[in-house]
């Protein structure tokens, strides 16, 4: 029975292989993430002759790695290997998505040394940011990280939004502003991860039903050993908690496994003890008062939809906080946001797209609901994420006007979990403070 490695030897020779496990050995890995991974004896999607089977030792490890360079091999080739890409070797978009999926498996096992260097020559690693003086696509502009904005004009507030952070948070780098928008997912994978695993197992052994009862009957307590058992989550809310904005907001995401069992109420103190304004779909618009005298009225949702398979998706997503189906969830998005009224709302979030732009597409995102809300509740500004930014990503995808509504595509990864993209600045006209 064939393996990736093997596949990968009889086209490229063993001076790939053998760089692929030189390149190995010297990674630098989480060793409580990689057994954890292991541990769980799950089997990926393969491409022929290979056929998948219970991963439980390193050299599965190296067969993802292999996945990655024989199907990717414009992408990962040199970076797995540590050898120059040959000219013949191009990427095999019939089989793209077993390639994605083992790039998403390899960051899960704590490998995190090749996605960082497939980040570092992108935007977000190197400081860069789009800058929107007035709310119109056409006016948006790429600025470098040094660049000194003029401070926004009387009755604007300056915004800036991210969104898909995934635990790379500490290589993003952000513009000032006065109000900092986070579009959710903040952690990775978090449902599968060791510490969304540990959590369960601890109200498994403490007699709760769910994590929302073991936070509900001891905060302090859950708060305790959420720092010491789940550094991951802990780690991005303090990273959020230390920027310096007037304003924090959060809204969740798909792969926010853990805010979603602690139920909203848990989840809104967890993140106020870090500063941290979070919202979700119940709530009211909140008013955000800025010392400049200034009112933005905001209001957010986590949600998204489930993905279909397809070309670039191999297998069924595992992260799923959040999501409603694409088809019969519309229903339930709709009575969740029945409470909006027109243009009450300056600033609008949904984790997810739209349908028909800022990477919505058809069999990834809602047919209609999402475009609905905003024709009727006419924000002045849309925010949103979850798609992943693609290979080649322009500019005026991640902009446009929607409804009449200015529409802003917030992530930072692109769609091999790496750090591209950019932070949006937007100065925002603001109500006066009543």
């Amino acid at each position: 029975m064939q393996r990736p490695m093997d596949c990968l030897r009889d086209r490229f020779g063993g001076e790939a292989a053998n760089g692929l496990e030189a390149v190995f050995q010297d990674a630098e890995k989480n060793e409580a993430k990689l057994a954890h991974f292991l541990s769980m004896a799950e089997t990926s999607p393969q491409a022929a002759p290979c056929v998948a089977r219970a991963e439980t030792e390193q050299k599965d490890i190296l067969d993802l790695l292999a996945k990655m360079a024989l199907y990717a091999p414009e992408v990962w080739y040199s970076i797995v290997t540590g050898l120059d890409r040959p000219d013949d070797a191009k990427n095999d978009y019939s089989n793209i998505g077993v390639a994605f999926d083992a790039s998403s498996r390899v960051r899960r096992a704590g490998l995190e040394t090749y996605h960082q260097k497939l980040s570092q020559a992108e935007a977000a690693y190197d400081g860069s940011y789009v800058y929107l003086p007035l709310p119109e696509p056409e006016h948006a502009v790429v600025r470098a990280k040094a660049t000194a904005e003029a401070p926004a004009e009387a009755g604007a507030v300056r915004l800036v939004a991210i969104s898909d952070t995934h635990l790379l948070h500490q290589g993003v780098h952000l513009p000032a502003g006065d109000v900092l928008v986070h579009c959710g997912d903040l952690s990775y994978e978090e449902s599968r991860s060791k510490e969304g695993r540990s959590l369960l197992d601890k109200c498994r052994r403490q007699g709760f039903d769910d994590p929302e009862s073991f936070a509900n009957k001891d905060f302090e307590g859950f708060l305790a050993w959420l720092e010491k058992s789940c550094p991951d989550m802990f780690s991005g809310l303090q990273w959020l908690s230390r920027q310096t904005y007037e304003h924090l907001v959060l809204v969740a995401g798909n792969h926010d496994f853990i805010l979603e069992q602690l139920g909203t109420t848990n989840a809104e103190k967890l993140c106020s003890h870090f500063g941290i304004k979070y919202l979700y779909a119940a709530l009211k618009p909140i008013a955000l008062d800025f010392t400049s005298g200034r009112r933005l009225r905001i209001w957010g949702s986590a949600v998204s939809s489930h993905a279909k398979l397809g070309r670039d998706r191999a297998i069924a997503s595992g992260n799923l906080a959040f999501q409603l189906d694409m088809e019969t969830g519309e229903g339930e998005f709709r009575e969740q946001t029945a409470h909006l009224q027109p243009l009450e709302t300056d600033v609008l979030i949904t984790h997810g797209p739209p349908n028909g732009c800022l990477y919505g597409k058809k069999d990834r995102t809602f047919p209609s609901c999402i475009n609905e809300l905003l024709r009727r509740v006419r924000p002045a500004l849309f925010l949103c994420g979850h798609a992943h930014n693609p290979d080649g990503m322009k500019l005026p995808d991640k902009v446009c006007k929607l409804e009449g509504v200015l529409g802003v595509h917030c992530a930072v990864t692109g769609v091999w979990n790496q750090l591209t993209g950019y932070p949006f600045v937007v100065d925002l006209p603001a109500r006066a403070c009543p």
